[in-house]
């Protein structure tokens, strides 16, 4: 028998000769060397083989609920809900630097100083700076100088435009004027 060889150095050769003897024919027993690591107990072996079954049977379920599912789409809608989603924040992020600048330009309101800057050349450069609009605000000073307070002496109000006639307060003839215009009394 020499599968027990290992036995062999422990028992001493007689002994061992009479083990082998006495093992010899019989179907009852089976000796392994557990140390080897190549002995697996029948239970221990179907308990293995369940659990293996058991996650085999879950892997199977949950390929089941991606039967019928494009993978490549799913990946190509994430794509696309990214380039989307950072072309917005992008956007938004530009749009709040763009109305910043405007209010720092000192304008009566921006609301009226937007239509007169272009948004499509304004860009953000490597540092994070905005280029494209201090021009924009510039020209916008020099060509529509009416929407900034500076232009306007300082206040918050654009300045009054003479438009020709007299804007001081009428004379008591002119005012007897109009007062017969209207078909009343004198004071």
């Amino acid at each position: 028998m020499g599968h027990l060889d290992f036995l062999k150095p422990v028992l001493g050769d007689e002994l061992y000769e009479q083990v082998e003897a006495k093992l010899k024919d019989n179907k009852d027993v089976n000796l392994a060397n557990l140390a080897s690591g190549e002995y697996v107990s029948k239970a221990k072996y179907d308990d293995d083989i369940k659990a293996r079954d058991a996650k085999i049977s879950e892997l199977t379920d949950s390929v089941k609920k991606f039967d019928g599912v494009d993978i490549d789409s799913l990946k190509n809608q994430v794509t696309e809900w990214q380039k989307k989603y950072d072309k917005d924040i992008s956007e938004t992020k530009l749009n709040s630097a763009i109305q910043l600048a405007v209010a720092k330009a000192n304008p009566i309101d921006s609301k009226a100083l937007m239509p007169y800057i272009d948004k499509s050349i304004i860009k953000f450069d490597q540092e994070g700076n905005l280029v494209g609009l201090n021009e924009q605000i510039e020209k916008a000073k020099k060509d529509q100088s009416f929407l900034f307070a500076e232009n306007n002496g300082g206040g918050t109000k654009p300045k009054q435009v003479n438009l020709g006639g007299q804007h001081t307060n009428s004379t008591e003839s002119e005012e007897a004027e109009l007062r017969g215009a209207f078909g009343l009394k004198a004071k």
